[in-house]
This record gives C-alpha cells, sequence and structure tokens, in this order.
C-alpha cells in the first residue's frame, strides 16, 4: 500500500552547507542519479540529498511542477535547448511560459529554471543571482540555496554571507529566521570567517528559547493536522482527486521545508503523518476494494455486452 509522504523520509539535519557537493571521490550509480531526474521531470518533491546528486552530476537539469500539457512541453523544450547549448532560446521558451501560465508554481519553477539556465548555460552569475533572488512561491528556497551554493563555488562567499545576513534580518516567520541563522553560521564557518559564524549562533542563542522551538513545531504540526484532516474529509466523501491534490500541496510544502533546512518544522509534519498514516491507509485500503467491485461488476457486463453485439461498447479511454 501507498505511503502518502513516502518522499519525506530524508532528516534534515544530515544535510550540510546547504547541498554543497559531495567529495570529488564520491560517485553515483547510473540507475539512481536516472531514478532522482525521472522524479524531478514528474514535478516531485526532491529530497536535499539527491538535489546534491543533481548539482554535481546533472548540473544543466532544469525543474517543474505538475502542468498541463503546453506547459510541460514548454519546460521539455527548454530543457533540450538548454542541453543542446542553446541557452538564449531556453531564456525565450521560459520566459514565455512564466508570462502565460496562470499556475503561480508553474511561473515559480519557471523564473527559478531561468537562473538555471544564466548560471549554467550563460555561465553569468550576476544575472542568475538577480533572477534568483526574484523568484516568489514553491522555488522560493531552492533559489535561496542555489544563489547561496553559486556564490560559494565562485569563491564569493562573502556574498553568501551577506546575502544570508540580509535574509535573516528580513524574516518575519520565526522559522525561517532561524533556519537563515543557522544557514549563515554553517557557511560563514566553511568560508574562515568565524566572527560571523559565533555572532549567527550567538544571535540563535540570545533570540530563541525552548518555548520559540516549541511554539514553531506546533505551529507546523497544526498546519500539517489540519491538512490532514481536510484529506480525510474528501476521501470519506468520495473525493479522492481532491484528497490527492491536498496531500501532494503538504508533500510540496515539507519539501520546502527540507531544502530550506527548518528541520524541526519537517519532524512536525513527519510525526503528524505517522499519527494520521492508519486512518488514511484505511481509507485508501476501502476505496481499493471498492474499485475492485467496481471492475467486477463491468467485467460481467462486458460479458453481456458482448451478447448484444459491439454497439453498446464505449470508448476505451485507457488505450
Amino acid at each position: 500500500m501507498r505511503r502518502i509522504l513516502l518522499c519525506l523520509g530524508l532528516v534534515a539535519a544530515a544535510v550540510f552547507m546547504l547541498g554543497i557537493a559531495r567529495a570529488e571521490e564520491d560517485d553515483v550509480p547510473p540507475d539512481e542519479l536516472r531514478h532522482i531526474l525521472e522524479r524531478a521531470d514528474r514535478g516531485e518533491p526532491i529530497k536535499p540529498h539527491a538535489l546534491q546528486i543533481i548539482d554535481r552530476f546533472a548540473k544543466d537539469h532544469l525543474f517543474r511542477v505538475p502542468c498541463n500539457v503546453l506547459e510541460d512541453s514548454r519546460f521539455s523544450l527548454a530543457q533540450l535547448q538548454l542541453r543542446t547549448g542553446e541557452g538564449e532560446q531556453a531564456l525565450e521558451t521560459l520566459q514565455k511560459l512564466a508570462a502565460a501560465t496562470k499556475s503561480d508554481d508553474v511561473r515559480s519553477a519557471a523564473m527559478y529554471d531561468i537562473g538555471r539556465v544564466h548560471q549554467v548555460g550563460l555561465k553569468d552569475v550576476d544575472s542568475a543571482a538577480g533572477v534568483y533572488a526574484k523568484v516568489t512561491g514553491r522555488f522560493r528556497s531552492m533559489a535561496l540555496r542555489s544563489l547561496v551554493l553559486m556564490y560559494v563555488e565562485a569563491g564569493q562567499a562573502a556574498k553568501a554571507v551577506a546575502l544570508l545576513k540580509d535574509q535573516a534580518a528580513k524574516a518575519k516567520d520565526k522559522g525561517e529566521k532561524l533556519a537563515l541563522l543557522r544557514r549563515l553560521g554553517q557557511i560563514a564557518r566553511h568560508a574562515g570567517d568565524n566572527d560571523a559564524a559565533i555572532a549567527a549562533y550567538k544571535q540563535i542563542s540570545d533570540e530563541f528559547t525552548e518555548q520559540d522551538i516549541e511554539a514553531i513545531r506546533a505551529a507546523a504540526a497544526k498546519r500539517a493536522r489540519d491538512t490532514f484532516a481536510k484529506a480525510i474529509e474528501h476521501r470519506k466523501a468520495g473525493r479522492w482527486r481532491e484528497a490527492e491534490q491536498t496531500i501532494r500541496g503538504l508533500r510540496g510544502w515539507a519539501a520546502q521545508l527540507l531544502v530550506a533546512g527548518r528541520a524541526d518544522e519537517f519532524h512536525a509534519v513527519r510525526q503528524e503523518h505517522e499519527r494520521h498514516e492508519q486512518a488514511m491507509d484505511e481509507l485508501e485500503r476501502r476505496h481499493e476494494e471498492e474499485e475492485e467491485g467496481e471492475h467486477e461488476d463491468g467485467d460481467e457486463r462486458d460479458d453481456e455486452g458482448e451478447d448484444r453485439g459491439e454497439e453498446d461498447r464505449g470508448v476505451d479511454l485507457d488505450e
């Protein structure tokens, strides 16, 4: 039986340095890379460890979200254009996509991909930085991660430190601010800027209490709990598509928490999943049994249809 949040199994605390590529002697099996890229092409949430692999072994890969056929075709076109050295054409395709779509998620993915084309295809760090800074919505955390990593790889760690300082100062959400300060401490320490690293960790120690952490976790747990309740309500009413869309939204948000390094909130979401997993699975089991019964009834009607002739048959949409 499916596990609706199987993709959330990675512990965020194990992610170090925002996905900085692993040591050169490491390698990744071709099948694992292909599986990761296939998931990315389906618009599924990608774990930080998988992002590390893409950063190192498939840096020219663009990201997408579930969308209509036209939008998906434009994502595919831009991908092929980038891989065949047509970076400017890939930009035009993605800009057209971003301007035409009515979906916030599609626009967010397209804008993020525009930044990647500038960075990977055109080797234009400044333009990539400008685009990444403008990404909003679903890919905002991904864009910040890519921007910081790009600066570090370009030998401009001071810019990454300055960026994170600015983002932390502007953050209004306590969970976001905590993650940004922690990230700032990691980057600064790695860059040898001990003063900035100490300042970041000291700010965390001075500004945050155990009560703050509990409140941050409680808010994330409530959001997850409310989402599961909504999904269960949909399933009980037979609204399976709505239920799946609701869960898909939660999965996307949880993936954003992972990418942003918001470990405490992610763990709270995961615990809520474990609490609601049995109820969700039971409803899914009943649904599968109902579908099997409908298939059996349909087979009997098909047998009767053979006796009456082909004129009663409908169109087979599965072909």
